[in-house]
């Protein structure tokens, strides 16, 4: 930039002009030369009128180029110390030359500092006003987590420590009061003085402060129950259920007790009425009674070596039914079922009859237990179930997305904030997907190292006898440390399934955890994955098909990017070899792109959250059941995450699913009309031509 004459006393311009008249070497030069912010060879390239002129750069910014105002180098501005210090221009020097002479010495800046990153970011003061509860770690920090996950800066502090630091109460967008009683230090904190933000008031049970929750913007409770006790104040309030986090997650992964020879029901509470019958006539009966203020990772450990859990309550009380289900989501954590009384939080969580069993009368509760005793199949599979139901409505992904709309709506403008309440009416609204379908199956080789794992490669295997070994020497040479391998046979006629057994005795020792399971009947490629899903013990899943390779670093670089994001899967770029050369699933993640077709390999890291809150796979008649898949993802809110590296390899062959079934001409119509069926928004532009050939 070059500067008028007026904005540099006449001095200095006069200097600069009489040398410029002389042409003689200004007497700094030499100066300038020692100096080491002169960088001659970036004066060159940054002036290209001054190399033009073969002239030597010392020279041209001591005759000319500080008058013009240029850089000796990028760590000098010349500008900058011209104006900061105004003693400079009538010193007779250029201002590198003051620098050198006199400014280094007296500490001068020579060039503005770099202002920091504007952090935009909502800040959010989370504030306990019970810290010894032990309730706390799984729902005040729980949703400062998830605040943090959501984009919020966030700070969790004691009421008192909050109190003590009043500028952190000024700077707060929102300051969240969980459970505080009105006090000297609430009374702080609501008065403070230039406090700029607006306040939420939160609590999980009856009876709540009245004064404190007047003084609040918002609130927030566990159950639509006790939500709707604290709108009768004419409060504002979100439902935000208290879920589990990853060490509650582990800590029920890793005490499930295998089945033994004593039946062990575990009694949430003190009322043992319900149960005093049945433990008359069962004396070899264990009844373990837990508290739900435990802390939360020893309560999920002790629910998960008993048989059955059961929670009953006073249905109608309203302090009964305004509790939350914890103890429901920490057994079904460990895949222990539940029986509970019907009160309104428990019926909306639990599904009768599938993930638990709903009990209202003596006779109920024992029948409930006594089906459960005597049908460990049933206990396993209600287990499963509830597993599958709680792992995303009470999970960390879902929180996250909660309490994104609770910033929009306390924080956003009026527009974001009304977008974002009709978004969480649809998602109350909808019904609930259906459960994945697990087919039976039976367990041909287990083994269990116990060693932690973040990964499942799983393989659906069909008749691929042939290819299935490069699929799994592909899984071995993963390069990431602790792996865990599950290969489903769908009922193989060739020697597949023999072929797999032998190849994982002989590798058992490169996984934490491996299982060869054998359907009972052949049942398609999506249920077959849906099974490899349900035997896997970890957070994350990458479906494999037999007969393609991953390349060492698949499962390192998705996993990677997968945390990093935060999306629902993680998808690398494929490369085809056999018949056909080529990339596909190569495109960043758009969903709109699924409305035209697939642009997805089905080889992805999938979070089972995500895959439990989408239902499973399908099966779908003559394939595309990934499609079908992305499409349930997408239509959940979840996204993805292109990894744009090639990290798969794609067999293209003559004996492949797609060749030999989808791609037939009628198949292919029937598919994309079942498709239409099933997603309305996509394949729109083959409709007619489809729906005629249907028809015809």
């Amino acid at each position: 930039m070059t500067v008028t004459r007026t904005e540099i006393p006449p001095s200095w311009w006069r200097r600069v002009l009489r040398k410029r008249r002389l042409r003689q070497p200004p007497p700094d030069v030499a100066t300038l030369r020692a100096s080491p912010l002169f960088d001659a060879a970036w004066y060159l390239s940054t002036y290209p009128d001054v190399a033009a002129t073969g002239q030597d750069p010392h020279q041209h910014y001591a005759a000319f180029g500080a008058a013009e105002e240029r850089d000796p180098g990028p760590d000098f501005s010349t500008g900058f110390y011209l104006r900061r210090y105004h003693d400079v221009a009538g010193s007779g020097i250029t201002p590198l030359s003051h620098y050198e002479l006199y400014g280094r010495s007296e500490g001068r800046a020579t060039k503005p500092e770099r202002a920091a990153p504007r952090d935009d970011r909502p800040r959010v003061l989370f504030v306990s006003g019970i810290p010894q509860l032990a309730t706390q770690a799984c729902r005040i920090q729980s949703y400062a987590d998830a605040a943090r996950q959501a984009g919020a800066n966030v700070t969790l502090l004691p009421l008192a420590e909050a109190a003590a630091l009043p500028h952190l109460v000024r700077q707060a967008d929102l300051v969240v009061l969980y459970y505080a009683a009105w006090s000297d230090e609430v009374a702080a904190i609501i008065n403070l003085e230039g406090r700029r933000g607006r306040l939420l008031f939160d609590t999980d049970r009856l009876p709540f402060d009245a004064r404190t929750l007047q003084a609040a913007d918002f609130a927030a409770a566990p159950t639509k129950v006790l939500a709707g006790q604290i709108r009768r104040w004419a409060t504002p309030c979100f439902v935000l259920p208290t879920g589990y986090d990853l060490s509650m997650w582990r800590a029920a992964r890793c005490a499930k007790r295998p089945d033994g020879a004593d039946f062990r029901i575990a009694l949430v509470g003190s009322d043992a009425e319900p149960l005093a019958a049945l433990l008359r006539d069962a004396p070899d009966w264990r009844l373990v009674t837990v508290h739900d203020t435990s802390p939360p990772e020893e309560l999920a450990a002790c629910l998960a070596t008993c048989d059955v859990v059961v929670m009953p309550r006073r249905v109608g009380d309203l302090v009964s039914e305004s509790m939350d289900v914890l103890p429901f989501v920490l057994a079904a954590l460990a895949a222990v079922p539940t029986v509970a009384s019907p009160t309104i939080a428990l019926r909306d969580a639990i599904r009768d009859g599938e993930s638990g069993l709903l009990a209202d009368t003596a006779t109920d509760w024992s029948t409930a237990i006594m089906r459960l005793h005597d049908d460990p199949g049933l206990r396993a599979r209600m287990g499963q179930a509830a597993y599958h139901d709680v792992l995303w409505a009470f999970g960390p992904e879902c929180r996250t997305e909660l309490m994104a709309g609770v910033l929009e709506q306390t924080l956003g403008s009026s527009g974001r904030a009304a977008r974002a309440f009709e978004l969480m009416l649809y998602r109350d609204s909808r019904p609930r997907a259906a459960l994945p379908h697990i087919p039976a199956c039976e367990v041909i080789l287990a083994q269990d190292r116990m060693a932690d794992a973040d990964v499942t490669i799983v393989v659906p295997l069909f008749n691929y006898e042939h290819y299935i070994c490069e699929a799994m020497n592909s899984v071995h040479a993963q390069t990431l440390g602790s792996i865990d391998l599950v290969v489903v046979d769908d009922c193989s006629t060739d020697a597949s399934l023999a072929v797999a057994l032998d190849w994982m005795q002989r590798h058992a020792t490169r996984f934490g955890r491996l299982r060869l399971l054998r359907h009972r009947a052949n049942s398609g490629l999506g249920f077959a994955r849906n099974s490899g899903f349900a035997a896997a013990q970890t957070r994350f899943v990458l479906p494999l098909d037999a007969d393609n390779r991953l390349l060492p670093a698949c499962a390192a670089r998705c996993l990677q990017d997968i945390e990093a994001s935060g999306a629902a899967f993680a998808y690398p770029s494929v490369q085809k070899f056999g018949d056909e050369e080529g990339c596909f699933s190569d495109l960043p993640y758009v969903p709109l792109r699924l409305a035209a077709g697939n642009f997805i390999d089905a080889t992805a890291l999938i979070r089972v959250a995500a895959w439990a809150a989408a239902g499973g796979y399908d099966h779908v008649q003559f394939g595309w059941e990934d499609y079908d898949f992305w499409c349930r993802v997408a239509e959940r809110g979840g996204f993805g995450q292109h990894v744009p590296e090639i990290l798969v390899e794609y067999r293209v062959h003559h004996r492949s699913m797609l060749r030999e079934t989808t791609d037939e001409v009628d198949n292919k119509q029937a598919l994309i009309y079942d498709m239409q069926q099933r997603h309305s928004w996509i394949l729109r532009h083959m409709g007619l031509e489809t729906s005629r050939r249907v028809n015809t």
